[in-house]
């Protein structure tokens, strides 16, 4: 104890201000409608529509949700924990559908 207080405690820093955020991960399949999915609630997050078809890796926590192909970010959402619900953004949508959801 007398070597902790000596030697070590003089050493030690303050705690981070913000509490440290554990970061999830997983590898989806961008579905047909250019959306994959996060297995944990099952709620469906778009990205680029271009990247159908392809594997992606997902690193996710509490509130935000990254897509990434290989090491670029292609897609990020505030999370959302419905489940069964859709995070769209325009941006990721084609031409015709921008059109019809505009309707």
């Amino acid at each position: 104890m007398d070597r902790f207080v000596e030697q070590e405690k003089p050493l030690l820093k303050t705690l981070p201000a913000e509490p440290f955020v554990l970061k999830h991960t997983a590898i989806a399949k961008v579905q047909k409608n250019y959306h994959i999915i996060l297995g944990e609630d099952w709620h469906q997050y778009s990205v680029p529509y271009q990247l159908i078809g392809k594997q992606v890796k997902i690193i996710y926590d509490i509130e935000e949700v990254e897509v990434y192909l290989g090491l670029q970010r292609i897609a990020a959402h505030k999370r959302d924990c419905r489940k069964h619900g859709y995070t769209t953004l325009a941006e990721h949508m084609p031409e015709k559908h921008k059109k019809y959801h505009e309707t």
